[in-house]
């Protein structure tokens, strides 16, 4: 009869401690639900959204450095409608805007002025030339 007393009372203190465990437990889960909601809301309330790639239309032809620019140009152009570039941001931004430029100009073929004048015109402005000297 002791040993099932002694078996009793072991089991209620083990049963004790697991329902302290658990009472512990369900307070930290309730108080990280509370920290998860408040993170969540303050990601929705955030004016600046994550910056999502897949709205840049990029052609599969464009080079690298090109695909880059722009990428880098609408992720600055995003942060900017939240809130002031700052003016790391805005040199970097001046940068990239360059480069593109230069890029898309390089691209251009240079258009041969010569094909819009006659023959004859090009040999009056040749003729011309040679008696200035």
């Amino acid at each position: 009869m002791e040993n099932n007393d002694q078996a009793l009372i072991e089991l209620r203190d083990f049963s004790e401690a697991q329902q302290k465990v658990i009472i512990q437990l369900n307070k930290k889960i309730q108080k990280l639900e509370a920290d998860k909601a408040k993170l969540e809301e303050i990601i929705n309330k955030s004016p600046v959204q994550l910056f999502q790639a897949g709205n840049i239309s990029l052609n599969s032809d464009m080079a690298t450095e090109e695909a880059i620019c722009i990428m880098q140009i609408k992720r600055l152009e995003e942060i900017s409608l939240g809130r002031e570039l700052t003016l790391e941001e805005t040199r970097k931004l001046e940068a990239f805007s360059k480069i593109l430029t230069t890029f898309r100009n390089l691209e251009k073929p240079l258009k041969n002025k010569a094909e819009d004048f006659k023959s004859e015109e090009l040999l009056r402005l040749v003729e011309n030339d040679d008696t200035r000297k």
